[in-house]
């Protein structure tokens, strides 16, 4: 049974889509993230709606919105607080538990991240990428070759080769070298932007 504290933070549709494992590790996991952006508790209005769909409904949610279809599309964020993820059942020969979590916390940092700093993630695509990979813990396994600059990663996130492996690993040097420092740098990053451009390069070469 998912911890009570969990439903201050996020309402849960289709319950029964999601195992009784996953709902606990999701929990405590979810508690754990808005805890670090100093949340206990969100109005009705601002928690994070949680949506388990199954394919077609998933689908035609995509559909609806405009998103590009594509089978990689596993989950996604929408109108801020609505985080819309395909049931287990039509990934679990693709995605291990743990990484069925981590796909949706990805998306419940997105909604945090926002409330936290104010910052458009259109504004910041690099930062919201590399803070929610790290944040879930989804760790490239294999090396990533081919490093782009500081700009392509700034400004054209998204058709940089192995995109999120790099922004796990830029999250990862972001919160091993400046810990006392990195919610502020998530606030105010371009304040930072020297540091930050200094820190992507000494992690990539």
């Amino acid at each position: 049974m998912m911890k009570n504290k969990i439903y201050d933070l996020i309402t849960l549709d289709s319950k029964n889509n999601l195992p009784y494992e996953i709902k606990e590790a999701l929990s405590y996991k979810v508690l754990e993230v808005a805890n670090l952006f100093g949340f206990t508790y969100l109005r009705d209005d601002l928690k994070i709606k949680l949506f388990i769909c199954e394919k077609s409904d998933f689908e035609n949610k995509i559909k609806d919105i405009y998103i590009n279809s594509s089978e990689e599309i596993v989950a996604f964020q929408y109108n801020i607080n609505c985080v819309f993820v395909l049931d287990y059942q039509n990934l679990n020969t693709k995605y291990s538990k743990a990484e069925y979590i981590s796909v949706i916390i990805h998306e419940c940092v997105h909604v945090l991240q926002f409330y936290y700093s104010k910052i458009s993630s259109k504004q910041y695509v690099w930062l919201y990428e590399s803070i929610a990979c790290y944040l879930s813990g989804q760790k490239n396994k294999r090396d990533i070759i081919d490093i782009e600059s500081w700009d392509v990663f700034e400004n054209d996130f998204y058709n940089m080769k192995d995109c999120y492996g790099v922004a796990y690993r830029f999250g990862a040097a972001l919160f091993q070298s400046y810990p006392a420092e990195t919610m502020e740098i998530v606030k105010y990053p371009k304040m930072y932007k020297e540091r930050l451009i200094e820190l992507y390069n000494s992690t990539f070469t």
